[in-house]
């Protein structure tokens, strides 16, 4: 955890990087800066595995993994004593987001008064296809070589656990995570992955005032991904939709820091303005 503190202990933002991310990570630190300076303390954590130093256990993060979020949220508010908290998760740390206040919305902490997703598979199984996509190929190449480097330190650490062989043959998105992403995060195969980790079926039940931000020309995300009917009938989930804004993107001219922390700063003091 990565801590950016105020004399003033009111308010945080919880910061969640994407997938093979970190706190160091561009986005990140332009978000740590920006809410510092709006008088906000900041919490920048790192993924197990994701910090430089190899977790312990077999199991890894992943888009449905809402028990670490929790624990460090439920720290935070007792160590320090918060009393206002937000919660601001980029496409892997957006379904992390997501996935924790609506699947333990009936646990959140008082103190969690928002959250906001950004670039965010909902749909995970139709953004795993996506990435098979010729255009994808940046993506799936840097996604692929570095989550292959993870799986090889697993079986270093648990040996037999993986066939390791299968990466050279391994060619879809989808194989990969039949074979490794899946057995990484304790499901039987890529489908019960999808269908247990994708946080688009439990959007309904989140009673915080969420916002996902997501642009359309986003090369992975689906037109799935961008819930707008769940919106209709959940007055507390909000959906803004770009023409432009890529994955995680979202520069503008004559702006010194990106639209995604000035819609979020926006989102937590206002309470959503259709005017972002």
């Amino acid at each position: 955890m990565d801590w950016l503190f105020q004399a003033d202990k009111e308010k945080l933002v919880i910061l969640s990087h994407g997938l093979e991310g970190n706190s160091n990570k561009v986005y990140i630190t332009n978000a740590a800066k920006y809410f510092q300076d709006h008088q906000y303390n900041v919490l920048a954590w790192n993924n197990r595995g994701c910090s430089g130093e190899e977790n312990k256990t077999l199991k890894l993060n992943h888009h449905g993994e809402t028990d670490d979020i929790h624990l460090i949220v439920n720290h935070a508010i007792r160590k320090y004593g918060f009393r206002k908290v937000y919660l601001m998760g980029y496409s892997l740390g957006g379904s992390i987001t997501l996935n924790y206040v609506a699947r333990k919305a009936d646990i959140l902490p008082k103190e969690i008064l928002g959250a906001v997703a950004i670039s965010t598979p909902c749909d995970l199984r139709s953004a795993s296809h996506s990435l098979d996509e010729r255009k994808n190929w940046f993506f799936k190449d840097l996604f692929f070589k570095k989550i292959s480097k993870r799986v090889i330190g697993k079986e270093l650490q648990f040996p037999n656990t993986f066939d390791v062989d299968k990466l050279k043959k391994v060619k879809s998105w989808k194989d990969f995570d039949n074979e490794f992403s899946a057995k990484l995060c304790g499901f039987k195969n890529s489908d019960d992955f999808y269908d247990n980790v994708s946080s688009l079926p439990h959007l309904p039940k989140i009673k915080v005032n969420t916002l996902i931000l997501n642009a359309i020309n986003d090369p992975i995300l689906t037109e799935k991904c961008h819930p707008k009917e769940m919106v209709k009938s959940n007055k507390n989930l909000k959906l803004i939709l770009t023409d432009h804004g890529g994955h995680v993107g979202f520069l503008e001219r004559n702006h010194h820091h990106s639209f995604m922390e000035r819609a979020a700063l926006q989102f937590f003091e206002d309470n959503y303005d259709s005017h972002i």
